[in-house]
């Protein structure tokens, strides 16, 4: 099988124009003959702490979905994408992988991080879909990390997928934040999903976003989050 990963530059909490671009992203993908395509992790938004993320969630089978669902039925693909999702009265970091006959899987990322707790609730699914083509492990940024999520997969999945939004140090130096903290995420970044496809002993597909932020500091109003994603 065909398997894109795609990483977009997205437009930070402009839900629209992310619908817009991730559609083109995929289209063009389909069209180069995947027959998978993943999309990055919150790709309808991206990730930083500000107040225009309060605004970003949608329905569970709102325009994400409904973007989703179109593009598999249209090249009878299958694709996967999460996003901030109102189930109820709650919101949940959801990961949808979508089948052109209309069957849809979910998984809900475990625990949030950092600021990502402003926005949405951890879930408590093991992250392993029992699809038609196999059995499909699930992992969002931080996932990729924990060695639960290993424990939850390990010998019961075919395949991985899933992606990240995964930021580094603000551009302004400040205490609590040495210049050696930066080259350490990097290379965590850098490192994960291999070590986690040799850990599984299976393939990973990990979407990631890439470009420029500006959001605020947690605790610091005053100061401006500037930084990019890896």
């Amino acid at each position: 099988m065909k398997i894109a990963a795609i990483q977009m530059r997205a437009k930070f909490a402009n839900v629209d124009e992310n619908l817009k671009i991730s559609e083109k992203l995929a289209n063009n993908a389909f069209l180069a003959g995947a027959e998978m395509v993943i999309l990055p992790e919150f790709f309808t938004t991206a990730m930083g702490f500000h107040p225009k993320m309060l605004d970003t969630a949608r329905p569970i089978d709102g325009a994400p979905m409904q973007l989703l669902k179109n593009l598999a039925s249209k090249y009878h693909g299958i694709i996967g994408g999460s996003f901030i999702a109102f189930r109820g009265e709650d919101c949940y970091n959801t990961f949808a992988l979508v089948f052109p006959d209309g069957t849809i899987y979910f998984h809900d990322k475990d625990q949030p991080t950092m600021w990502e707790n402003c926005y949405y609730l951890g879930g408590n699914d093991d992250g392993v879909l029992e699809t038609k083509i196999g059995n499909i492990g699930v992992a969002l940024c931080w996932e990729f990390v924990r060695t639960r999520t290993v424990k939850r997969m390990l010998n019961r999945i075919d395949l991985v997928v899933g992606g990240s939004c995964w930021w580094t140090l603000p551009e302004k130096h400040l205490g609590g934040f040495p210049p050696k903290l930066h080259d350490i995420n990097v290379e965590l970044m850098e490192e994960t999903p291999a070590k986690f496809a040799r850990m599984l002993g299976v393939h990973v597909i990990h979407a990631a976003h890439a470009g420029e932020f500006e959001g605020n500091m947690s605790l610091m109003p005053k100061f401006s989050y500037k930084s990019y994603y890896l």
